[in-house]
């Protein structure tokens, strides 16, 4: 006897801890579940914890559509990708037809499985359990599968039995509330993209004031308008950053309707747009109290609600936009009895941080208008601004509006200085040898002032200011003209004295820049070839279509000429010389009428980039020596992907991000070209590359501009033309270019020979013979063929293959005469 007792309390003891196992288990899973909203992570987490706890090889959870009557799930766990087909299809469609569980000990005898997946996988379904998900409120939202029970010690295939049941019972009622609160939730970020992309379209500007008068969301960006951050409006009353002006009473009308609840509609009042001083618009808004009805504050959804109030206010202005559903109120039943979420999730933010929606409450607000019950037996929560058609363009046009006022007073100025002007053009740098420093500081001055460029380069999207971009502009014109301002892109005060522009003309102006005869090793002064970039950019441009600070633009300047190191050739003259050849490209050539304005700032920014931090050795020598840049990037384009990553550090740095005014899609497009671009400079690419251009340009239909990857391709094509420039300039320059190549190459050679690394001995050239040699190749089995298709495609370069010809010819006559000595 004492033994069966002794052996029952082991039983129940050894019960009570697996019990407790059991339950820690299932409250793991509770949090585990309850920690993330997100129904592709929860469904993850799930089907981990389902396998750990039944201690078998494989689960599958199917959640249910009822609207399409479907089973959905993911074809795998990690990707996120939904496959979907009908409730009524095999053992899970049976489950979830009579809601009640199936334990199968063999699949391959009951009818409705499908052993065509298990043939075409070569997995072996042997055992099955199979269990509806139901809420405590009786609806089902899912299917849950467990396959193959493995034995604990043996790890082969056993039965499911009843106490596996009981375990899966416990588990999809603690997932069953999770899973419909996921699915609940995924159904508000749905509404709510809806109605955030509906607002963002609305021509008017929406702002909601809580009942102390704080900004609480607005459909637009409303710092402009009001001159003050969004902190400073969401932490303040409207009473101090709503500014008094003479003849603008929306101030006291928003004071009148939190007194008194009533409507206020107001038509042609001049509203200040505070960001500018003297910058006005003539509007037309409502101001409407924001209602809580009854003492018990029951919110309830009305008519009246804040997106039909926006439409009535709006009268003709939303005219073929959609109608939104509303936002389901945490008050209300949805479509099917799911748990609420709403207190759990945070108002959703737009990029610039203002709110889109209201914030959540406890349950919904009404909108004072007609439909608002009596003020009476009701709360003023705060209040609704409609601005009608206040619309980024229209603060846009006030700016150009502005700045054309001030152009016009200026044109009256120049116009006294047009003798001057037409007597500075003719001035050249010997005229000034003898003037005072003060003179030649104020015709420097003089001169800055009246060669502002005009930018007219062709296939440029000029159109593509935007709103802070023209308030900058504006702003800073007048220091800009004066050329005071510090660290603009023509800064005066540099190392190079004031009259830096005077002194530098011949190689800094416009007209400079646009000869492809430009040439970087003519230039000395590392300062100088930085303003080239900089003036390269503002002729593009670049600096107002993406509202970039002149500081930014020189800090990145001076970053990536810093990142160039001190070798012959791969030096900052050639990725200076890269970018002009590419800036050319833009500015001369149809080139720039292919292009938009990403493209064009892309293509400029990888020729100035692309050979970033080269250490003077080819992918070879790197893969060679086992260098720790091969093993980095695999031997595979090892030093182009070096540049490109270096290039994307520098970008991401603060004080270098000229990308900072670009949308996501915008900056994608440019790092996918500045990427292809760098990489195509690979050579071990150059013939595929080439091909593949030949085939574009070629075939039925040509190269397509309307498409990405022929863009693409022409990108690529440019800058492995650029890089590969050198021998369609003229000799003098181009034969140097080729010295310092020979250089490099005879250095890499000599290094490989101490390493004891295999080298190639088409590179080295000691003398004259050899190096005419090395050209001649070159040019007829990589330039020529190359530069044939580029000058077809843009006959404006048709001077190169001059230039290739009569450099072929001259390296023919050193390599003759050198033969005959």
């Amino acid at each position: 006897n004492q033994a069966g007792i002794g052996l029952q309390n082991s039983r129940l003891f050894e019960s009570e801890r697996y019990q407790r196992a059991l339950n820690a288990s299932l409250i793991e899973v509770a949090t585990a579940v309850s920690s993330n909203l997100e129904t592709h992570t929860m469904f993850q987490t799930i089907m981990d914890s389902a396998r750990s706890l039944l201690h078998c090889d494989r689960c599958s959870l199917f959640l249910i559509d009822h609207d399409t009557e479907e089973f959905w799930s993911y074809v795998t766990e990690s990707d996120g990708v939904e496959f979907r087909f009908p409730m009524s299809k095999g053992i899970i469609g049976q489950v979830a037809r009579d809601k009640s569980t199936l334990n199968i000990p063999d699949a391959y005898n009951v009818p409705s499985f499908n052993a065509e997946a298990d043939a075409e996988s070569g997995y072996r379904t042997k055992s099955i359990l199979c269990m509806p998900v139901v809420t405590v409120e009786g609806h089902m939202v899912a299917v849950i599968e467990m396959i193959n029970k493995l034995d604990d010690g043996t790890r082969s295939l056993v039965e499911f039995n009843s106490s596996d049941e009981d375990i899966l019972t416990k588990f999809t009622s603690v997932i069953a509330g999770a899973l419909s609160n996921s699915l609940v939730f995924n159904e508000l970020e749905q509404h709510t993209s809806m109605v955030e992309s509906t607002l963002q379209g609305i021509t008017s500007f929406i702002i909601t004031l809580d009942n102390n008068g704080k900004l609480k969301s607005a459909n637009h960006e409303i710092e402009e308008l009001f001159g003050c951050t969004e902190s400073v409006m969401r932490n303040n009353s409207y009473d101090s950053w709503i500014k008094d002006q003479p003849g603008a009473n929306i101030k006291n009308n928003i004071k009148k309707v939190f007194e008194k609840g009533e409507q206020i509609n107001v038509k042609n009042e001049k509203l200040f747009v505070q960001a500018k001083s003297g910058s006005s618009l003539m509007v037309n808004y409502q101001i409407m109290p924001l209602r809580v009805e009854g003492r018990k504050k029951r919110y309830t959804r009305r008519n009246s609600s804040l997106m039909s109030a926006a439409r009535s206010s709006m009268s003709g202005n939303m005219d073929g936009v959609a109608e939104i559903p509303p936002v389901t109120s945490p008050s209300i039943t949805p479509p099917s009895p799911k748990r609420s979420l709403h207190s759990l999730r945070k108002p959703p933010q737009s990029p610039s941080g203002f709110s889109h929606t209201s914030e959540r409450r406890p349950s919904g607000l009404s909108i004072g208008g007609e439909d608002s019950s009596d003020p009476g037996e009701s709360e003023i929560e705060g209040v609704v601004i409609v601005l009608e058609n206040i619309t980024e363009g229209r603060l846009r046009q006030s700016a150009i509006e502005r700045y054309q006022r001030r152009l016009n007073e200026m044109e009256e100025t120049v116009k006294e200085f047009s003798s001057l002007k037409d007597k500075l053009q003719e001035l050249e740098i010997d005229d000034l040898k003898d003037i005072k420093p003060e003179t030649s500081r104020a015709l420097a001055n003089i001169a800055l002032c009246l060669n502002v460029p005009t930018h007219s380069t062709s296939g440029l999207n000029s159109n593509r200011l935007k709103l802070r971009s023209s308030f900058h502009s504006i702003g800073n014109e007048a220091e800009m003209l004066a050329g005071t301002k510090g660290g603009g892109l023509m800064a005066t005060g540099s190392p190079s004295t004031r009259g830096f522009l005077l002194e530098y003309r011949s190689v800094l102006s416009s007209k400079a820049l646009k000869n492809f005869n430009w040439n970087a090793l003519d230039i000395e002064s590392e300062d100088v070839l930085n303003k080239a970039v900089c003036v390269m950019f503002d002729e593009l441009q670049i600096q107002e279509t993406w509202a970039i600070p002149n500081q930014k633009i020189t800090n990145l300047v001076s970053t990536v000429s810093g990142k160039y190191r001190d070798v012959a050739f791969h030096n900052l003259r050639h990725g200076i010389a890269v970018a002009h050849t590419s800036f050319y490209f833009i500015a001369c050539t149809d080139a720039g009428s292919c292009l938009n304005s990403i493209q064009a700032f892309a293509l400029l920014m990888s020729g100035l980039c692309h050979d970033l931090d080269h250490p003077g050795h080819t992918n070879a020598f790197e893969v060679n020596s086992n260098s720790d840049l091969a093993l980095f990037y695999n031997d595979t384009s090892v030093l182009e992907n070096h540049h490109c990553a270096t290039a994307a550090m520098i970008l991401k740095q603060d004080d270098c991000n000229v990308l900072a005014g670009m949308e996501r899609d915008e900056f994608r497009e440019f790092r996918s070209v500045m990427c292809h671009a760098i990489l195509a400079t690979d050579m071990s690419t150059h013939f595929n590359l080439l091909s593949k251009f030949r085939d574009a340009v070629h075939t039925d239909g040509g190269w397509n501009p309307e498409q990405s990857a022929d863009k693409l391709l022409l990108l690529s094509v440019l800058l492995h033309a650029a890089d590969l420039s050198n021998p369609c300039r003229q000799w003098e320059s181009s034969s140097e270019w080729s010295r310092l190549v020979s250089v490099e190459f005879n250095a890499q050679v000599e290094l490989e020979k101490e390493l004891g690394l295999p080298f190639l001995p088409f590179m080295e050239s000691h003398d004259d013979v050899s190096k005419a040699k090395q050209e001649i190749s070159f040019i007829e089995f990589i330039i020529e063929p190359m530069w044939k298709d580029v000058v077809e495609f843009l006959p404006q370069l048709d001077f190169c293959l001059d230039n290739i010809a009569d450099n072929k010819t001259k390296w023919r006559e050193i390599s003759n005469a050198a033969a005959k000595t």
